[in-house]
């Protein structure tokens, strides 16, 4: 970071007089000499821009990785790798674009339309742990809701078609789906007699939806608005009683587990800690509004820790 700063304030000089190079070899040769020994110095100075790039785009902050990699191809216009992480910073914005929507169809319970996002997405890519994450959470909700539909497309046999393209559906997302090929079965056979699927009396597999989370800050009587008071006049105690009572009614309150951590850190918790509880709400609090801040606060609690020689 500190070889940029240099660099973005460093005075540019003019490219060496061409003329003065075909007029003069032994110019020529002492300018190679000169370029030949500052060329170790740039070349470090390269790898530790591209170096801080990299970890840039690992910590989710794209436009500074670019911004870095513009200044390093100002200097080594073919330094390697910049090509290969720009197209990545690329892929991880549009990729990161794909999630805001799967996100998006899933707290509406448009389970298709999540599922299909998801498999235009690179399992390797940047956003690899939340892909196999949402899929692993999807999957069985799809699954439920289209044998649900299949069961009650089966009570009548105008609509046994649409009872073979739901199972079709699961069979699809499970080949080895067992109540598929049942159903199957039941539905040929009410192919070649009407009668049955009239008596069919399909029950509907259980739901698997989400829960309505409770309202644990109604409940407890408090807003966000006065944790955030109470945090900015140093009253942290106060403010890490009232967040335990919300977190006791519904622990998997992001905006609680987020306040608490600040809270707590404020009154002197560890840096590892800290950094164990970051990545912990990373992980169950996935395409939440408060992610980008947290990530922020990693990044520059890691450089802190790295400052005090912390491991």
């Amino acid at each position: 970071a500190a070889g940029l700063v240099y660099f973005m304030g460093r005075k540019e000089t003019a490219p060496p007089d061409t003329k003065a190079r075909q007029t003069s070899p032994e110019k020529t040769q002492t300018q190679s000499t000169a370029a030949g020994k500052e060329a170790p110095i740039d070349k470090q100075r390269a790898a530790a821009w591209f170096k801080d790039a990299a970890e840039k785009f690992k910590l989710g902050d794209f436009e500074a990785a670019r911004e870095i990699l513009g200044k390093l191809s100002e200097l080594q216009p073919d330094y390697p790798g910049v090509e290969s992480l720009l197209e990545k910073i690329g892929q991880a914005e549009a990729d990161g674009e794909k999630m805001k929507k799967i996100r998006l169809a899933m707290d509406n319970r448009r389970w298709d339309e999540a599922w299909d996002l998801l498999a235009e997405m690179d399992d390797n890519g940047y956003f690899e742990r939340e892909v196999k994450e949402l899929r692993k959470l999807l999957k069985p909700k799809l699954i439920v809701y289209h044998l649900n539909k299949a069961k009650r497309a089966m009570s009548s046999p105008q609509t046994l078609a649409r009872a073979k393209s739901h199972l079709a559906r699961v069979r699809e997302i499970d080949p080895g789906n067992a109540s598929v090929k049942r159903l199957l079965s039941e539905v040929k056979r009410m192919e070649r007699s009407p009668k049955l699927a009239s008596i069919s009396g399909q029950r509907p597999a259980k739901r698997t939806g989400r829960k309505r989370p409770v309202d644990a800050w109604k409940k407890v009587g408090v807003t966000q608005v006065k944790i955030k008071k109470l945090i900015l006049a140093g009253k942290y105690g106060d403010a890490l009683k009232i967040l335990k009572r919300v977190l006791q009614e519904n622990p998997k309150d992001c905006y609680a587990k987020y306040y608490h951590i600040v809270a707590s850190s404020m009154l002197g918790m560890d840096a590892n800690e800290q950094l164990r509880q970051y990545n912990r709400f990373l992980k169950t609090c996935m395409g939440h509004k408060l992610v980008p801040t947290v990530r922020s606060n990693i990044k520059t609690l890691k450089a802190r820790m790295r400052e005090a020689g912390i491991e």
